[in-house]
């Protein structure tokens, strides 16, 4: 009730008056009273209401409209919304609006803080933001344009809401078209409804948690029990509280049998029980991850790689979850694995045959052990099977019959299957074939045919002559599993003995020709022989990768740009050409190339036989200057031709500038030749009758 005070008059003095009632105010007082009583009826049942719509359902957006509604009808508002903020309080969502006038209910709008910073600022820090004059108050101001006008709201009275002592959004009651003073029991009521948002809100989150709890261990199970790995659930101490069903496929044991026996008790031999035990305290500290092996309901053996870890709650090992994965398909692969990866390394290490084969049977051994082991191979031209390995009784010597060893081969290798048969199997196929003397016959024979590419190039085979059960299928799937391994590293082997016999042959034809053989590609030698590196004075190592244009003279390197200019235009460019090396010591070299293009690598490349021609130009500028010489001499050598003017009577000679000369000089000056003199007989009979040679002729 309101406390009653004297109301001063203007010009009286304000003093304690005696509380005498008047018969207005206990009307009055009786009026107020009589309305409290019935908001009060009116809220015990709106709450009453709330109260068994949550003790039936759990349905969050109905039970907030349900709030929203209730509060606007016992607070007498227009409008009562909740809003929630996002995680970093920068914008707030309206997850319900109730509109009283309307009877609606709506969803959504949200109010961002960089707009409204101080009614964000006012709701986190303030107990209310209770606007009489929304317009007015500083708090609300902000909403004046862009909302409060727009609905027409005066008044408004907005109340965090805390959950787990966390604000997490605020309820808000809203009067349209005339300003309300609000009251502390409006205060009271919009505090309750506060608390019931917080506490429906929580309901609804601890009802998530417990369903998802309910959903995870469903999943849990589920995933349990279709684990496609042998798993087992245990206690804290190692007891079994359930299995898998594919626990039960691998053990042969189901949950009946095994419920709250020790797991090392259902799946460890007596004999292996102390490693066991070394596991459960490892699995005591933590993860536990070890390869070894269990023991199933009938007593046989699995390779299992066993997975363990402790469940803990508050810091307490409670249980033990476990898987036991059924490794044997895995060593199984990684026994043909390690068998594969042995004899390619064979294959790279290995430089003959005979030593491939000893080291294949050394690593076919250790899978299956055997003293009697041969390696077949076929000759489809010939049809028929050489032997180029084999051991028996562990030396190397042939019990079988090579008679009896053909006709195996042969069934595999016409079938091209594995073939396993007893000693009574060999006998009718021997029979059969009409072999008189078989030998020595084993008690069980096995082989597995090599197929490499598709095409059957030979086999292997084990046999044992006293243990009729020494071999398996299982083993011969084994063996089958790694034989086209085997088969193409033989072929490999052959075929790298052969290139390499191949290679020889032309290594020492490019080593012992006498022109230089050159492979370039991309401006570098990828391949010369020695007769190049010596021809240009460099050691063999030093020409290597080195760039071709290093070992040509600037007159070299024009040719070769023409002729690939030429090229390019597509003209004819004959093979063989002369060009000029420069040697290692600046000294320049003629030779004469003959290129072709070839194919490297996928790669354009050149290939040159290379000649020095040095000795052979040497030669031809010797001639040439040889004959450069005669040429010379010849043009010196005059000689007198045409017709010569003479004198009839003096035999004087008229020359080219009209002079008459003595004979003797012309003859001198138009020639080479010389004159000495004498006097003819005729002459000297003339010139000297007296004198008469004495050697001359006589009359």
């Amino acid at each position: 009730m309101k406390k009653l005070v004297k109301k001063t008059m203007p010009g009286e003095t304000d003093h304690a008056v005696n509380p005498v009632k008047k018969t207005s105010d206990l009307t009055e007082n009786v009026a107020d009273l009589q309305e409290r009583i019935q908001r009060l009826a009116k809220q015990n049942e709106i709450l009453l209401s709330l109260a068994r719509f949550r003790s039936v359902k759990e349905d969050l957006p109905l039970e907030l409209e349900m709030i929203t509604a209730a509060s606007a009808q016992m607070l007498n508002t227009d409008r009562c919304s909740i809003w929630l903020f996002d995680p970093g309080k920068t914008q707030i969502t309206c997850i319900d609006l109730y509109n009283r006038n309307l009877n609606q209910h709506t969803h959504g709008d949200v109010l961002h803080r960089k707009n409204y910073p101080t009614y964000f600022h006012s709701i986190e820090t303030e107990p209310f933001v209770d606007a009489t004059d929304t317009y007015a108050d500083p708090r609300t101001c902000e909403f004046k344009n862009d909302y409060l006008k727009q609905l027409g709201i005066k008044s408004l009275l907005d109340i965090a809401i805390i959950s787990n002592g966390k604000q997490i959004g605020l309820l808000c009651n809203e009067q349209i078209g005339k300003v309300r003073e609000w009251s502390d029991d409006d205060k009271e009521i919009v505090s309750m409804f506060s608390e019931m948002v917080a506490i429906a809100l929580e309901n609804i989150e601890k009802g998530k948690m417990l369903a998802e709890a309910r959903e995870n261990q469903n999943k849990f199970e589920r995933l349990f029990d279709s684990n496609p790995e042998p798993a087992v659930f245990l206690d804290k101490d190692f007891c079994v509280i359930n299995v898998n069903s594919r626990f039960t496929e691998v053990f042969g044991w189901t949950i009946e049998e095994v419920a709250g026996k020790h797991i090392n008790d259902v799946v460890a031999d007596p004999n292996m029980l102390d490693e066991a035990k070394l596991l459960d305290v490892a699995a005591e500290k933590g993860y536990l991850h070890h390869d070894t092996l269990r023991k199933r309901k009938d007593g046989s053996f699995v390779p299992v790689s066993i997975s363990s870890a402790p469940i803990y709650i508050k810091g307490e090992i409670v249980n033990f979850f476990a898987m036991y994965k059924d490794i044997s398909e895995q060593k199984h692969l990684e026994d043909i694995n390690r068998v594969v990866y042995e004899i390619s390394q064979a294959v790279q290490s290995i430089d003959n045959l005979p030593e491939l084969y000893t080291k294949v049977y050394k690593t076919l051994t250790r899978l299956i052990p055997s003293n009697n082991f041969y390696i077949g191979l076929y000759n489809p031209d010939k049809n028929e099977v050489t032997i180029p390995y084999h051991i028996d009784e562990g030396i190397n010597q042939q019990c079988i019959t090579t008679e009896v060893y053909s006709l195996l081969a042969e069934e595999i290798i016409n079938s091209g299957k594995p073939l396993l048969v007893q000693k009574s199997e060999i006998r009718n196929l021997i029979r059969r074939k009409g072999i008189v003397n078989a030998g020595l016959l084993p008690d069980i024979w096995f082989g597995v045919p090599l197929r490499a590419k598709g095409r059957v190039i030979g086999l292997f085979s084990f046999h044992h002559f006293a243990k009729a059960d020494a071999f398996s299928e299982k083993q011969m799937d084994l063996l089958e599993s790694i034989a086209e391994a085997l088969a193409l590293a033989i072929q490999y082997k052959q075929h790298e003995l052969q290139v390499r016999e191949s290679e020889e042959h032309y290594r020492l034809l490019v080593e012992n020709v006498n022109d230089a053989i050159v492979i370039s590609q991309r401006d570098k030698f990828i391949f010369f022989n020695q007769q190049f590196a010596t021809m240009l004075g460099y050691a063999f190592g030093e020409l290597v990768m080195k760039d071709y244009r290093e070992v040509y003279t600037p007159r070299g390197l024009e040719i070769l740009h023409e002729r690939g200019k030429r090229r390019e235009c597509g003209e004819y460019v004959p093979s063989r050409y002369e060009t000029i090396f420069r040697r290692k010591d600046g000294t320049n070299i003629d030779v004469e190339a003959n290129v072709t293009i070839i194919d490297n690598q996928g790669d354009k490349a050149t290939f040159a036989v290379i000649r020095d021609i040095s000795d052979r130009k040497r030669i031809e500028q010797e001639r040439e200057k040889t004959i450069q010489e005669l040429q010379a001499a010849l043009n010196n050598v005059r000689t007198l031709k045409g017709l010569i003017p003479i004198c009839a009577s003096c035999k004087k000679i008229r020359d080219d500038s009209g002079y008459w000369s003595e004979v003797e000089k012309y003859i001198s000056v138009h020639s080479e030749a010389d004159f000495t003199h004498g006097i003819c007989p005729d002459c000297m009979k003339k010139l000297y009758p007296n004198y008469r040679d004495k050697s001359g002729p006589k009359e």
